[in-house]
């Protein structure tokens, strides 16, 4: 039964077939889907989107910009008794600088941190280059 079927559908699509005609795509068919295919390509791209976009930065300058103004013009000076009232004969900077000047450092741990820089920097460079290709072609 399905043998019937199939010769059936052959033979409707050999008609179909030779009633229809040959159609031939227009001259200038290549380049119509060359072009649809580069459009495609170029869209599929990263696109390059600020963390930061213009806004948020056109209110922060904003926001700095009336800042400044409010304290240039619209802050009127006042008495610095908060100043007076900060005793700095009692704070004794002395001990603030002492803890600090008793720490030695190693001379290795210096060589590590400088190692450890100049590291980083190569990588960086290494992976800046490889992004910017990454992302040209």
């Amino acid at each position: 039964m399905k043998e019937n079927v199939d010769k059936h559908i052959e033979q409707l699509v050999g008609k179909v077939m030779k009633k229809s005609t040959l159609e031939s795509p227009s001259l200038d068919f290549t380049a119509n889907v060359m072009s649809q295919l580069e459009s495609s390509k170029q869209s599929l791209t990263t696109v390059y989107k600020p963390l930061i976009t213009k806004r948020v930065w056109a209110l922060i300058a904003v926001v700095f910009i009336s800042f400044l103004v409010y304290t240039v013009f619209v802050n009127k000076p006042e008495t610095s008794d908060w100043f007076n009232r900060i005793n700095f004969n009692e704070m004794n900077l002395d001990k603030i600088s002492n803890v600090f000047s008793q720490i030695k450092a190693p001379k290795t741990a210096a060589y590590i941190v400088g190692v450890f820089a100049m590291m980083l920097l190569v990588q960086l460079t290494f992976l800046k280059n490889y992004f910017d290709k990454r992302f040209e072609g």
